[in-house]
């Protein structure tokens, strides 16, 4: 009797033992994902909840959940609404609504107490500017807000965003052709830290609106000024007053001339320089930008057909370590624009072509 009870007290010890590692595996394993969670996309997130009861709360937990994206959804009305009242999201800091339908002015109520740092309503055309206002109301702390491609939002919205948002770095607004000079004038004094503005077609700017920029909003880092011909030498100038500046976008800046482009050599710590059918410009002046802007990365030529050879020699002397973009294309004046030559001059170079 007394072997019995010692074998069953024995086989009950090694059954606790085993149950004792199990459970401390099986923590060990838990701990070691929980390590993991914060690398994983949210879809996989959601597949680890469904493991166990444990990784369910850690795999919830909102630090987890600060970027939510609905880009091109559909539905996203009813998405939005439901996402946004789980308690994961309660730190939510990033919102990407890009193409999203049907968001409209309403449904930016929904962002009421959420902590965010960045918006993108991009291609949100139901939204006006009551709406951008409501979320400039909402979201004082926005750094990041983008507006692309749309029609309905004017200066009055505009407005809003900038006296509300002041610590903005990053302003898209890219396509709104209902915006003037006025907006400009706003953010030049609203937001004298900003980092990156994008104006690409906003076509009722005019010289008197990028002096605005230029003057007050002079840390800027990136400019983008993609197909707006209006502009002339009198504020495109004005440009190299942004001693910050890295990113440049002229594309299609039919009256930039040499003397405007002199202007912009001023910015000597610029990395890309779209110059695509800019097609005043000759060798006068790219020389100029040569011998001022030593770190150049992208260039782009497109179409300019008084940039000759002198040109690509001058860039060879002072952006043979740095530029691994350059686009050619169209510049006849060049007399050998294959990669094999142009290799040759720029030892680093990968890419041929920026303007499509």
């Amino acid at each position: 009797m007394d072997a019995q009870l010692h074998q069953s007290g024995s086989q009950s010890s090694l059954s606790q033992a085993h149950v004792e590692r199990g459970s401390l595996q099986s923590h060990r394993e838990i701990d070691a994902l929980r390590c993991v969670l914060p690398w994983l996309p949210q879809r996989d997130l959601c597949a680890a909840a469904c493991v166990s009861r444990e990784l369910r709360t850690a795999a919830y937990q909102p630090e987890l959940w600060k970027s939510l994206s609905l880009q091109g959804a559909t539905s996203a009305r009813a998405r939005l609404a439901q996402a946004l009242t789980q308690p994961r999201f309660s730190h939510l800091q990033h919102l990407n609504l890009e193409f999203a339908q049907p968001i409209t002015d309403a449904d930016l109520l929904l962002l009421a107490g959420k902590p965010l740092v960045s918006l993108n309503l991009n291609a949100c055309q139901q939204v006006t500017d009551q709406g951008v206002t409501t979320a400039a109301k909402l979201l004082p702390k926005l750094q990041s807000f983008s507006l692309y491609w749309n029609l309905r939002v004017t200066d009055s919205g505009v407005k809003q965003v900038v006296l509300r948002c002041t610590s903005l770095q990053t302003l898209n607004l890219s396509g709104c052709k209902n915006i003037t000079d006025t907006s400009l004038r706003f953010i030049s004094t609203s937001l004298p830290n900003l980092k990156s503005l994008n104006l690409t077609r906003c076509v009722q700017a005019t010289d008197t609106g990028l002096k605005h920029i230029t003057s007050g909003c002079t840390q800027l880092e990136e400019l983008l000024l993609y197909a707006l011909s209006s502009f002339t030498d009198e504020s495109l100038a004005t440009i190299g007053r942004l001693s910050h500046l890295r990113v440049l976008d002229l594309c299609g800046m039919k009256h930039l001339t040499d003397e405007g482009l002199q202007g912009i050599a001023c910015c000597t710590h610029l990395r890309s320089l779209n110059l695509s059918w800019c097609v005043l410009i000759t060798d006068q002046s790219l020389i100029t930008v040569a011998s001022s802007c030593h770190y150049l990365e992208l260039l782009s030529l497109h179409g300019i057909r008084g940039v000759t050879d002198a040109s690509m020699a001058a860039l060879s002397a002072s952006c043979v370590n740095t530029l691994h973009t350059l686009d050619v294309n169209g510049c006849v004046g060049i007399e050998d624009r294959s990669h094999a030559h142009l290799k040759v001059l720029f030892p680093k170079l990968t890419c041929f072509t920026v303007h499509k």
